[in-house]
């Protein structure tokens, strides 16, 4: 007649496969995020592809700044873009190039992908080595000169704007908060 199925035989091999996935994700991110610095961020200044100058530093001092470290060759990187730019729409955000070609070149890839956040092109990876970016895409919020959050790896625009808002909207209240005790 009818046999049923016993749900933990099912249930168990699916929590352990998520399980997994959940720690090499977290050892993954570990890893390539360990070399980044955790509390001064360093300075990142210079000309973009389009001519603009732009010094994250002195931004991140009136609100949250996105710095967004990738490569057009990277496959998540271009999945990503759209994401980046939809933030962009409403915070302000730097992006690092790495091995990503000349300017002329990334002028055209970002006009194809009507993509028009900033993008500062890292030629020599000066900008990457000094934040100790060793994977594309890196995320680092940036707020008064600080690094405030940092994750690698595929990410969304609403994971982004969160960690902005968080920064730029709720960090502040509870140092507010902590600074009364």
């Amino acid at each position: 007649m009818f046999s049923f199925i016993d749900g933990r035989k099912i249930l168990e091999p699916i929590l352990f496969g998520v399980l997994m996935v959940v720690m090499v994700l977290t050892v993954q991110g570990y890893f390539a995020q360990r070399s980044m610095p955790k509390e001064q961020a360093p300075a990142v200044s210079g000309r973009l592809i389009d001519g603009g100058y732009v010094d994250l530093l002195s931004i991140s001092h009136k609100q949250p700044v996105l710095l967004y470290f990738w490569a057009n060759w990277c496959m998540e990187c271009r999945a990503i873009n759209s994401a980046v730019q939809k933030v962009a729409n409403d915070y302000e955000v730097v992006s690092v190039t790495m091995s990503s070609g000349n300017k002329e070149w990334l002028k055209q890839y970002m006009q194809a992908r009507e993509l028009d956040f900033p993008v500062l092109n890292d030629t020599t990876g000066v900008i990457s080595r000094e934040w100790g970016v060793t994977t594309v895409p890196s995320f680092v919020v940036v707020m008064d000169g600080r690094v405030r959050f940092i994750t690698t790896g595929y990410t969304t625009s609403a994971g982004l704007r969160t960690r902005l808002w968080i920064v730029g909207s709720l960090l502040p209240f509870v140092e507010r908060v902590r600074a009364w005790f």
